[in-house]
């Protein structure tokens, strides 16, 4: 039996570094629109891991990488999807 495989798009972000091998979210879009997301590391535009040494900053630039990911998904009409944080 053969099973349907669903549409899944790969989401990457000119707003992140392009110096990671992987895709930083996915869209199951068969599956209400599940976001998958990955990579969610305090990397910069140059893919450095930044701030050196301070915790709690890296952990805010994660955070913020993965907002930038949110921000850039719309609905199917084009308005920007709601962002819990």
């Amino acid at each position: 039996m053969d099973v349907p495989s669903p549409s899944i798009d790969l989401i990457r972000s000119h707003e992140l570094t392009d110096r990671v091998p992987y895709a930083y979210a996915a869209v199951a879009n068969d599956i209400s629109r599940l976001i998958y997301t990955a990579g969610a590391c305090p990397l910069d535009d140059s893919g450095a891991i930044v701030p050196v040494g301070d915790i709690a900053g890296q952990a805010a630039l994660a955070m913020a990488n993965l907002a930038a990911l949110a921000h850039r998904q719309k609905d199917e009409r084009g308005r920007r999807r709601r962002v819990v944080r």
